[in-house]
């Protein structure tokens, strides 16, 4: 029942209605209200709804009532503003409708600008810009930006798709638009009439009316002043029942769900999700300990688990470690007898993990097991997948729909466990995890590489897997040193399985009878891709030359697709320039019979990698007799016992050397060698991986997958822990050098004006070379030295400058000044190679880490 106190009543129809609903706003409200009423555009009326208010607002408000335009329409009891709206549009007369909070203000010509811009174009809603007027010393520009419009246009079904946008956070504002009337009641209408929101209480009426509407557009202008920490806006949580309150924005919301239609039931989930992630930031940002802990629980009790990681994957994810703590210990069933396994990846591309999962998928289906490999990207695949396993795709635009979309194939295909291998490169796996736990799925995850990769590429990614690895039903390593580490930072479910034969393992088998070496030359095999930063490729070329001297006759082809740091080209050019080019081939990628046949000519398989996880090419070359000479990498737990690799210090290309050409002088060793490295790749065939993946799945694996940390495990993790460190902090400080170095002598170059007259033997153009040069170092600087690009660009600009006023004053000075140059050039080339290769280095160890 409401009680309605009206002004002077007018004589004819307003353009548009401003819609006011009030409650406890008597410090605010008459600012607001003389907002409204000093509009430009003057055909206007002010409906204020009093949504029984216990301060003096409805007085406040009563004593302005002597503008005709002002109607005060008071509520007996308190409804809330979503119920003051739908009194205040019922009574409204205009054709369109402006809304006003009691603590805001509207910018002087809001309804002028709205109103023409709705005429000029047939819109039924208008969009404009908001200010955001902040306490002092406070800022919120992020929220300010969002709050602006985007879309200078919208049409029909693209409305509601571009204003809630499926992975980002809900701007539900009714106080940003101009609406058409009729759209505002035909949302009221698909509601209960009974309903009342004292949260988000306009959600529910700008979704229904902008999924109505014809036409949209906007404008830049910011014709709204939203003044940030009056009403309810910022304040904190100190209380179950202030939750509470922020909590019952789920049920406004929701209370539209059946009424959604379809075209706008993406942007509704969406919209859902930015709600709940709003809650789960109170809970992290505004609450704390057990009122935390009991806050969470009334969120998990009301939306549940996964609702409330698809909403931080979303929109929270600085929200995972509280997630971590309050979900790990969701429970999953049991697996008595497996039956269907999800094996999860980025791509299937050339790859020693993409060989992995290939060669898992074939294992797990031999064994009776149903498997599907899902991939986040399905083109350009390598490593076909057995036939007997289901290939799918993980689909959608935001994080929350692929996480959705992946555990829709593992519902499809009534998974009993996931293999998630992608855990090194990507900070997203601990949410599907959790949500994979949330409906009763357990994840096993595989590390791929040795612990202390994140450490080698100076990364911080251990910290991160550490902390989240309890989301995982178990985490499979490669190694006990392995296991080891991850023990010793707090993880309890490490376990050591070595990796599947590849493929081409599997395909090939291993051969009967060991190799003999023939006539020279000693024919040597490197096979991989081609990246210098872990794999070293360039120390071959060093072997190769220290082979030249000992007068040992070899042949070396280096097999693989380029790298992210090395090319096949590059790697070419350093081989000529070494004179190397008659005893080393850089083939490029082999395949197939191409391949297989380029490794059965060949007598040794080297290897010299700096850091590696288990490789897959050494199982391989060993497959086929090859004795391995290496880089020792002394935590392989494949080389215990294996007498078919012999292994020298890190960088050591001259012992590498003599260890070839010994067994050039010792024939009987080479073929010991070669016998020993056929027992140990039949020794990884005859493993049943089958067996052991089930094993694995019901937790039935023995204590000799779980080994306890060792004294010598610890001593050798420490060591390189403190190796890598240094080696990182030395790259570093070689770069800040040469980048000071290039600073300064750019700083001391001489800088002289162009001149098409002058010219320099050996430099056709010289304003050209100028131009080039100039080019040259700017882009340089530009790369590691984004401090100095100002200076630079004001070196160039006071250069341009000495151009215009000194052209022909130069001209005795060039041979000097050529030669200057020359040199400042050669060492700007010097330091950008190796920055650049060291750059490169590292950022391929990252990309590798952070490519999905």
């Amino acid at each position: 029942m409401t009680t309605t106190i009206d002004s002077a009543s007018s004589d004819h129809q307003p353009s548009v209605s401003i819609v006011m609903a009030v409650h406890n706003d008597a410090e605010f409200v008459r600012r607001a209200i003389d907002s409204a009423l000093s509009q430009t555009e003057a055909n206007i009326e002010v409906i204020c709804v009093d949504d029984a208010s216990t301060d003096d607002t409805a007085a406040v408000v009563r004593n302005m009532t002597s503008d005709p335009r002002l109607k005060l329409i008071g509520l007996e009891a308190n409804c809330s503003a979503y119920q003051a709206r739908r009194v205040g549009i019922a009574a409204a007369s205009a054709p369109y409708i402006l809304f006003l909070d009691g603590d805001d203000e509207l910018a002087p010509n809001a309804a002028e600008v709205t109103l023409a811009k709705a005429r000029d174009s047939s819109a039924d809603v208008v969009g404009f810009g908001v200010e955001m007027v902040m306490p002092p010393g406070q800022g919120t520009p992020r929220f300010e930006r969002s709050l602006q419009p985007v879309h200078p246009e919208l049409l029909g079904e693209h409305i509601v798709h571009g204003l809630f946008p499926p992975g980002q956070p809900a701007q539900g504002h009714l106080w940003k638009y101009l609406f058409d009337r009729e759209l505002l009641c035909h949302a009221y209408a698909q509601a209960d009439e009974s309903f009342q929101f004292y949260r988000a209480n306009d959600i529910p009426v700008s979704f229904l009316a902008l999924s109505a509407a014809r036409r949209y557009v906007s404008t830049s202008k910011r014709l709204y002043r939203y003044f940030f920490r009056r009403g309810t806006s910022g304040q904190s949580i100190d209380t179950i029942d202030r939750f509470l309150f922020y909590l019952s924005a789920i049920d406004s919301l929701e209370s539209i769900g059946e009424q959604v239609p379809e075209h706008a039931r993406a942007s509704y989930r969406s919209a859902r999700r930015s709600l709940i992630s709003n809650l789960v930031r109170d809970c992290l940002e505004r609450t704390t300990g057990d009122l935390q802990e009991q806050c969470f629980d009334l969120l998990l009790s009301r939306v549940g688990a996964l609702d409330i990681v698809l909403a931080a994957a979303d929109f929270c994810r600085e929200a995972l470690p509280m997630l971590v703590e309050r979900l790990s210990h969701l429970e999953v069933p049991f697996v008595e007898h497996a039956r269907s396994v999800v094996v999860t990846t980025s791509h299937l591309k050339t790859g020693g993990l993409q060989g992995v999962v290939a060669a898992q998928a074939h294992i797990l289906s031999g064994a009776g097991i149903d498997v599907t490999v899902a991939l986040h990207h399905d083109h350009d695949i390598d490593h076909p997948i057995t036939p007997d396993a289901r290939n799918a795709t993980v689909v959608g635009t935001s994080w929350a729909e692929k996480i959705q979309s992946f555990l829709d194939i593992c519902s499809e295909v009534g998974a009993d466990v996931v293999f998630d291998h992608h855990l090194l490169y990507n900070e997203y796996w601990p949410f599907y995890a959790l949500a994979a736990r949330a409906v009763g799925i357990g994840t096993i995850g595989w590390v791929h590489n040795f612990a202390l990769r994140p450490i080698f590429n100076g990364s911080t990614r251990t910290s991160f897997i550490a902390s989240n690895l309890r989301t995982l039903e178990d985490t499979v390593v490669l190694s006990p040193t392995d296991v080891a580490f991850w023990t010793m930072n707090g993880v309890d479910n490490a376990v050591y399985l070595p990796n599947p034969p590849s493929p081409i393992l599997i395909e090939q088998g291993v051969a009967s009878d060991p190799k003999q070496l023939g006539t020279a030359p000693i024919e040597l095999v490197w096979w991989g891709r081609l990246q210098q930063s872990t794999k070293q490729v360039s120390e071959l070329l060093k072997v190769a030359a220290r082979l030249r001297d000992l007068g040992t006759e070899f042949h070396l082809s280096i097999i693989g697709p380029d790298g992210p740091d090395l090319t096949r080209a590059a790697l070419l050019r350093e081989a000529q320039h070494n004179g190397l080019e008659e005893t080393v081939d850089v083939l490029g990628p082999l395949h197939g019979e191409e391949l297989s046949s380029a490794l059965r000519r060949a007598d040794v398989c080297l290897m010299t990698s700096s850091i590696e996880g288990f490789p897959l090419t050494l199982v391989e070359g060993q497959a086929l007799g090859l004795p391995v000479v290496m880089y020792d990498v002394p935590w392989l737990a494949y080389l215990g016992g294996n007498d078919g690799v012999r292994t020298v210090p890190q960088r050591d290309a001259g012992q590498m050397a003599l260890e070839i050409a010994s067994f050039v002088e010792d024939p009987p060793s080479y073929e010991a060698a070669s016998a020993a490295a056929l027992e140990s790749a039949r020794r990884i065939l005859d493993l049943d991986f089958g067996s052991l993946y089930r094993k694995l799945i019901e937790k039935q694996l023995d204590a000799d997958h779980r080994p306890a940390p060792t004294p010598e495990a610890s001593e050798l993790l420490l060591r390189l822990s403190i190796e890598y460190a240094e080696r990182t902090a030395r790259a570093l400080a070689r770069s800040r050098a040469e980048a000071k170095s290039l600073k300064n002598k750019l700083a001391s170059a001489p800088f002289t004006p162009l001149s098409s007259k002058v010219e320099v033997p050996g430099i056709e153009n010289f304003q050209q070379y100028r131009k080039n040069r100039s080019s040259f170092l700017r882009r340089f600087i530009a790369k590691i030295l984004p401090s100095t690009w100002k200076q630079a660009n004001f070196i160039a600009e006071r250069n341009a400058k000495w151009n215009r006023t000194a052209l022909n004053s130069i001209v005795g000075q060039q041979q000097e000044i050529a030669r200057s140059l020359n040199g400042l050039q050669q060492a700007a080339k010097e330091s950008a190679a190796r920055t650049a290769a060291l750059e490169r280095s590292l950022r391929a160890d990252r990309d590798e880490f952070r490519n999905t």
